[in-house]
């Protein structure tokens, strides 16, 4: 059944509880949940299985804390490595902020919803995901910057 009516009242069960929707760590379910959905457009505009992956570890994140678990080390490690190869294929120097404009503005979008979203994580005891979405707000503007580059679409703010 989905419409149980037992969130009427401002409340929402998680680990066999109920908080408020107010909690902190429903707000980031929450915003986990829209970067989820996101990237699901995403995919529709844009090749790659890196996309697809994103979804799977931000899935896990959500699973992680639906049981109000930290998620481990490894996957922060595993992003980590992720950003060194992608920066290595970008050969271009960065002296200016970079123009989100075209088909790959989505993905700057995507980077400023995370920006937020770790805003929301930080409001937890979740300090892993907090790393993990600091992280993965620099890995989507190097998916930004390169799919720019691909498409032609890289510029520079004048200022």
């Amino acid at each position: 059944m989905i419409t149980t009516r037992q969130g009427d009242s401002g409340f929402t069960s998680i680990m066999n509880r109920r908080v408020r929707k107010t909690d902190p760590t429903i707000k980031l379910i929450g915003k986990i949940d829209e970067l989820i959905s996101i990237l699901g457009y995403i995919k529709t505009k844009m090749k790659g299985d890196e996309l697809d992956e994103l979804q799977e570890h931000l899935k896990k994140l959500l699973n992680e804390l639906s049981y109000e678990r930290d998620i481990e080390r490894s996957m922060i490690e595993d992003l980590d490595r992720k950003i060194d190869n992608l920066e290595r294929s970008i050969t271009i120097q960065l002296n200016r902020f970079v123009k989100p404009k075209g088909e790959s503005a989505i993905l700057h979008y995507l980077r400023a919803l995370v920006r937020e979203t770790e805003i929301y994580a930080w409001e937890t005891n979740f300090v892993n995901i907090s790393i993990y979405m600091n992280r993965l707000s620099d890995y989507i503007f190097l998916l930004a910057l390169d799919e720019s580059i691909k498409r032609g679409e890289f510029e520079y703010f004048r200022s």
